[in-house]
């Protein structure tokens, strides 16, 4: 183990942070010479006046100036999904009023279509470069490259939870190689881990300079505000970066509100309802998303059709009751995949089964055919599941419709049934069928806890490069 903490995964990721500044240049200028292209070709325009492409590069400064001030390049929000994609829209919002302002003051008159072209342009080609950006972090966090060496901070079972996220977690930029247990009885953690386990706080500089540490996590939920004082006080100045876990269960920054009252924050947390222009925003995405999809794929189902016809025989749809949307029973439509008495020979697979719970799932289901392995690999018997959501009995994204009775679940569970089931979800993109049971019911919490609309685009936008890259596919 590396004793001496060089912190060159932390410098590689600031000096990322440049990369994604040069992107937007790079897009506003080719958004500009695409404006110019576009207006070129409509002879009642004209084309663009010289002017107009130099108040473009002018305005420049001003709106990365406007991305920076949106949190858009700050290093924090590399891994927060939806959040960041929020301060690149705001930020893209604030340049583009960055460049009329600029022609307010020069007292020039821009276009409003070279201004609409030039935006719009930016905000896809900037979309698509933190696409790839995104990408790439997640390869290098996967491959070990980019993650920092985490010390856990803390006493209690959230401190174990992070350990064991930390050391098993793939895609995250952080390692725990070493848990501090601060504890005044000298107990020891619940349960035995796989990285070392240090006592006396006191210490926490030389076992950060031991372990080669470049973050300190605290989980804060078993510290008092004394040991916490304590704790920052003797890592100031330190190299390594603190950062803080709240005992809080997951909730998006969106959600929170921090509130400062004689120095004591206070952290406000809004309620999520699916209800009112939220419900009607999702349906019109079901609707528009959902037509759109099947008007596109009907001819992958056709073919798909006739190949599960012509190596399987009939029946060619699988139908099957499921619970949806407040315990109602709806019926599931898929293309077949399996024998015609797959259902029969359920009862002797279960002890098989792998996710556990309401789930089930088995490596190389023995039932399923050749043709049918196919058309689950790509998610093509799913193609039907469309007309359901057409028909409101199901949503582009939520929770996975079970099969179990609404009396058989527990409380937790009974919360996924507040929203109509999805045809895909946040477990589905995180894994598809190596995500075990109980991760996959906790990731569909946090989603129902924590919904955005731009949320449901990210997941849809994931779902495509999931299904593509195979990734968790049976």
């Amino acid at each position: 183990m590396n004793s001496v903490g060089s912190g060159a995964a932390a410098l590689d990721r600031q000096r990322l942070r440049w990369l994604l500044p040069m992107a937007d240049v790079a897009s506003v200028a080719m958004g500009a010479g695409v404006a110019s292209w576009a207006m070129s070709l409509t002879p009642d325009i004209g084309g663009v006046a010289d002017f107009e492409l130099l108040l473009a590069v002018a305005a420049l400064p001003l709106w990365i100036g406007a991305m920076a001030l949106a949190g858009a390049y700050r290093s924090a929000y590399f891994n927060a999904g939806s959040d960041a994609l929020r301060r690149f829209l705001v930020g893209t919002a604030g340049g583009t009023f960055a460049l009329t302002f600029l022609s307010f003051v020069l007292n020039l008159p821009i276009s409003r279509l070279f201004v609409a072209i030039l935006a719009s342009s930016a905000l896809l080609l900037g979309f698509v470069a933190r696409l790839v950006f995104r990408i790439g972090l997640l390869r290098a966090y996967r491959s070990g490259r980019l993650t920092e060496r985490t010390l856990v901070v803390g006493h209690d079972n959230y401190a174990v939870d992070l350990v064991g996220i930390m050391s098993e977690g793939a895609g995250i930029p952080y390692r725990a190689v070493g848990l501090l247990w601060v504890d005044r009885n000298g107990d020891l953690p619940p349960s035995e881990l796989d990285v070392p386990v240090l006592q006396g706080s006191e210490d926490v500089l030389s076992i950060c300079s031991r372990l080669g540490v470049d973050v300190v996590l605290v989980a804060s939920g078993g510290l008092d505000p004394t040991e916490m004082r304590n704790l920052f006080i003797r890592l100031e100045g330190a190299p390594q970066r603190v950062i803080v876990a709240p005992s809080l269960f997951p909730l998006l920054p969106w959600r929170m509100t921090v509130e400062t009252i004689t120095g004591l924050p206070l952290v406000h947390v809004s309620e999520v309802r699916l209800s009112g222009w939220r419900a009607a925003a999702k349906r019109a995405l079901d609707i528009v998303g959902g037509t759109a999809l099947l008007i596109a794929l009907t001819p992958v189902f056709l073919v798909s059709m006739l190949a599960v016809l012509l190596f399987d025989g009939r029946p060619v749809m699988f139908h099957q009751p499921r619970i949806g949307r407040d315990g109602r029973p709806f019926q599931l439509t898929k293309l077949r995949t399996m024998v015609r008495d797959a259902e029969l020979q359920l009862d002797a697979l279960r002890g098989r089964n792998e996710p556990g719970g309401h789930f089930f799932k088995i490596e190389a289901d023995p039932r399923i055919t050749r043709v049918g392995r196919t058309l689950r690999r790509w998610c093509i018997d799913e193609i039907p599941q469309l007309w359901s959501v057409l028909m409101g009995d199901m949503s582009l994204v939520g929770p996975r419709p079970l099969f179990s009775l609404p009396e058989e679940y527990d409380p937790v569970e009974r919360r996924r049934l507040r929203v109509r089931p999805g045809l895909t979800g946040p477990w589905q993109v995180s894994g598809r069928s190596s995500v075990g049971g109980a991760e996959a019911i906790q990731k569909d919490l946090f989603y129902l806890e924590n919904w955005t609309f731009l949320g449901d685009l990210v997941i849809l936008a994931r779902t495509v490069t999931s299904v593509l890259s195979r990734r968790g596919a049976t």
